[in-house]
């Protein structure tokens, strides 16, 4: 025990061994305003701003206005018109031609004899074989032809410009037969169907649904 200072003297301002000097922490403590170690001494800073002022674009361009993907997606109803038109003549011409070939091959040797009876037809010094191999040939061309068509409408429904193409050029062959041998009014329903596939697959949005661009009235599209 230390002993007591002599009358009159202030204690020794100087702490004895083992305690700690006034406002120092205690053994082991960081001093006062200081963090442990390993603790971060600053807050994160906040993100820097975009640069004049804009919001980055989204990873999905479309993400961003709801709707825009599926009205791309979406077939014009113009389109869907136009193939079903062709779809329904042409399964209707393949059908008809169909049973005129079983007809004509049914009955061929009467059909012959028909032919040999007419007088005009035995000036012309053409055989009825040869009158019945040609009219077969032609009925056959026109079912793979309408067939043809059907399978066109088809992948035109599904998108393909390929098919979409294809199927105008055909559109307009029969339009055009239509037109030159057009005689009663079943011939020119074929004539307007043709020119209404040809019309319907060039108008509103099917150009844009076929090359798969987003429609430039949609709040979705972004020009660059």
């Amino acid at each position: 025990q230390a002993a007591p200072p002599p009358y009159g003297q202030a204690p020794s301002a100087e702490p004895q061994y083992g305690q700690p000097q006034v406002g120092q922490p205690p053994y082991g403590q960081p001093p006062y305003g200081q963090q442990d170690y390993g603790q971060p001494q600053y807050a994160a800073p906040p993100p820097a701003p975009s640069p004049y002022g804009q919001v980055p674009y989204p990873a999905n361009p479309y993400a961003a206005y709801p709707g825009t993907a599926t009205d791309l997606e979406r077939r014009p109803s113009g389109v869907t018109v136009a193939c079903l038109t062709a779809i329904v003549l042409s399964s209707i011409t393949a059908l008809l031609m169909l049973l005129g070939l079983f007809g004509v091959l049914a009955s061929r040797d009467a059909v012959e004899d028909e032919m040999m009876k007419n007088s005009d037809f035995r000036e012309l010094d053409i055989s009825a074989g040869d009158v019945i191999a040609v009219v077969t040939v032609v009925l056959v061309v026109l079912i793979i032809w309408s067939l043809i068509t059907v399978l066109l409408g088809v992948l035109t429904m599904r998108r393909s410009n390929v098919a979409r193409i294809l199927l105008v050029v055909s559109s307009a062959v029969v339009a055009l037969l239509s037109l030159v041998g057009i005689t009663s009014v079943f011939t020119a329903i074929w004539l307007l169907g043709g020119i209404t596939v040809i019309v319907l697959l060039f108008i509103g949005d099917a150009s844009r649904w076929f090359s798969r661009k987003p429609p430039s009235s949609s709040p979705g599209y972004l020009q660059y």
